[in-house]
């Protein structure tokens, strides 16, 4: 057992109250890996609290458990805060305040992150998934891969490799899906719900941000963007959005793309995506925000077409820039 998975195992032990949270807008890994450690904790008579600040997306509404993640507010104490999936306390959102009066903090990540907030961090930026740690993680700490947690940890690593097709899919990647697939996920359900599943107001909200699709001069990087009233015409929720920038960047000959959604409380929220040569988590960090390498997120407090022209530009900088991003 590594020294960290140790330290944050003995965490665990001595802790009676958990509160797990994730990120803001969760995504299937924020979400399966709060379902996967909270089954896992519940299973060994702990009492769990787990939480998101945004409702769970429609697509992960079938892991085991989703029904008993809470929105707030939360009532603590609670003797030990869980955050995965997050590469700062402030991608909790609200949230954050609930990890911060927790007298002890484990945090167990995937993401590039120079913020250390954590009374022990299991921060692996080698893996594809945070789902993919925490299978290593229970599984040095003898914890029964049951069903119920294979099929969330699961669901947490196919939604972040897009079904095991993107560059941070590894050997190590492959090995824990065929471990979780033996403990009893239910793969082809996986890949049913998440990507072939869509709400019909989530299938007109794809089509009106393809209708609003433009391009840069070299053609290499594609954006498009949603006002609210997008979201109302098509009786659709922020969650609906999954799914857009992968077609986004299944267009011929395109690096990078961006889509720009108005908040339902102000700001612009943004998400980026890119092949091979732009660092995602460089843009979003120009905006206060951040995320993996090829994949990342934040909030620009503009005008829809003053974040767009600011956003695009920056990927425009650093796309053509002569020298690569350093990396955190």
């Amino acid at each position: 057992m590594s020294g960290n998975f140790k330290a944050g195992h003995d965490l665990l032990r001595k802790a009676g109250t958990f509160f797990i949270t994730g990120h803001v807008n969760p995504d299937g890994d924020a979400v399966g890996s709060l379902l996967g450690l909270g089954h896992a904790l519940m299973a060994a008579g702990k009492r769990v609290t787990m939480a998101l600040q945004d409702p769970v997306p429609a697509s992960c509404r079938f892991l085991p458990g989703s029904e008993l993640i809470q929105s707030p507010p939360v009532s603590g104490p609670f003797d030990l805060a869980v955050v995965v999936d997050c590469e700062g306390p402030f991608r909790a959102g609200v949230l954050e305040k609930v990890v911060k009066k927790s007298p002890k903090v484990l945090v167990i990540d995937h993401h590039l992150s120079k913020t250390h907030f954590g009374t022990v961090e299991i921060r692996d930026t080698s893996a594809a998934a945070t789902g993919e740690i925490l299978t290593d993680f229970l599984h040095a700490g003898g914890y029964p891969m049951t069903e119920a947690i294979a099929q969330c940890l699961m669901a947490a690593i196919i939604l972040d490799t897009g079904g095991l097709r993107y560059p941070s899919v590894t050997v190590r990647t492959l090995r824990t899906a065929a471990v979780l697939r033996e403990a009893g996920a239910d793969l082809p359900r996986i890949y049913r719900e998440l990507f072939e599943n869509r709400s019909f107001p989530s299938v007109k909200l794809m089509g009106i941000a393809m209708s609003n699709l433009e391009r840069s001069a070299s053609g290499e990087i594609v954006y498009s963007w949603l006002r609210r009233e997008d979201f109302e015409n098509a009786c659709a929720g922020d969650n609906d959005t999954d799914g857009i920038n992968i077609q986004l960047m299944s267009i011929e000959g395109v690096e990078a793309s961006a889509l720009f959604r108005e908040g339902p409380s102000g700001g612009i929220r943004v998400s980026l995506r890119s092949r091979d040569r732009l660092d995602c988590n460089a843009v979003a960090r120009a905006f206060g925000g951040g995320g993996h390498l090829r994949a990342s997120g934040c909030t620009v407090d503009a005008p829809l077409p003053e974040a767009i022209r600011q956003v695009v530009d920056e990927m425009e900088k650093r796309l053509y820039a002569e020298t690569p991003d350093e990396l955190p």
